[in-house]
């Protein structure tokens, strides 16, 4: 059975912490909601997000979260500033998502008018095949030289 990973207050993480988001994939600049903390930037980011706890993986991290100097939650409530740099990204993100999904839109389109098309194509090829039968003794061969 799979257990829940541990969860760590932001100001225990630090580089080499390997963290899962529980947040949307268009909630957060990321590009995945699990990852391995490599830089202060990303601390900063996860911060700006207004995350005070995020779950952590120990078996993937290479590093252990650090150990809090003082009550988490006597800290003054964390205000969401996020900046102009994840907003451009996040947005990017979410532009990219709604192209993506207009992309499939129009690949379902094409894949259901790719298969009315062969279907009408057996539907011609058929009914000239049985035309064909009916109008001579031995109907030709797909294959003339065969």
């Amino acid at each position: 059975m799979h257990q829940p990973l541990p969860i760590v207050h932001i100001d225990q993480l630090q580089p080499g912490i390997f963290v899962s988001l529980n947040l949307g994939w268009l909630d957060h600049p990321f590009l995945v909601s699990f990852f391995l903390i490599k830089e202060a930037e990303q601390l900063a980011t996860l911060r700006e997000l207004g995350l005070s706890h995020v779950s952590y993986d120990p078996q993937r991290s290479k590093s252990k979260p650090l150990v809090l100097q003082s009550d988490p939650e006597a800290c003054a409530p964390v205000h969401v500033h996020i900046t102009p740099e994840s907003q451009h990204l996040m947005d990017e993100k979410r532009a990219r998502t709604g192209r993506m999904a207009q992309h499939h839109e129009r690949l379902l389109l094409f894949e259901r008018e790719y298969e009315e098309a062969i279907g009408a194509t057996k539907n011609v090829h058929n009914r000239s095949l049985s035309s064909y039968s009916s109008n001579h003794a031995n109907p030709p061969s797909l294959h003339p030289h065969c």
